[in-house]
């Protein structure tokens, strides 16, 4: 029982790699270390599991370990959630242009990403070409797509967090 609380500590590992792992896959990902900070809680559920285990107090054993990991789930979807909008889903690029998208079109982007743009616009985005249109949803670094304005004077869509 202890051991399975002990896993909660890859948690704060999971939450750090995830962004990365899922936009370049996990074999590419840099070690993210485990955090020390991260051992305290854990020990002290796995603690709490074993002598609660040892007295035969099961279902507090489980339920310990359950709220843990319920509050590990928390911690990940609070932590990297954010950053999967901005790594590996067009919903921030959307965000940002979903008002103008009458003035959108979309470059070179690959086949996934706009797939992507097409789900949050609700239809296909036309592709950029002539007449061109003021807003143009370009590949960036990490072929990420962004929006770029191509009205003169404006270098880019001010950002909306």
């Amino acid at each position: 029982m202890a051991a399975s609380a002990a896993l909660l500590a890859l948690v704060p590992v999971i939450a750090r790699i995830l962004p990365e792992a899922l936009l370049r896959g996990l074999s590419r990902v840099q070690s993210a270390g485990l955090p020390w900070q991260a051992l305290l809680p854990v020990a002290a559920v796995a603690a709490l599991a074993w002598m609660a285990e040892r007295a035969g107090r099961r279902l507090v054993a489980v339920g310990a370990i359950t709220a843990a990991m319920l509050a590990g789930v928390l911690w990940i979807e609070a932590t990297a959630f954010p950053e999967l909008d901005h790594t590996v889903s067009a919903r921030a690029v959307w965000r940002q242009v979903a008002d103008r998208a009458s003035e959108v079109c979309v470059g070179q982007v690959s086949r996934s990403w706009r797939y992507s743009l097409n789900y949050y616009s609700g239809s296909p985005l036309p592709e950029c070409g002539e007449p061109r249109r003021p807003i143009q949803i370009q590949p960036g670094p990490g072929q990420v797509p962004r929006a770029e304005f191509t009205a003169p004077g404006q270098r880019s869509i001010p950002k909306l967090e």
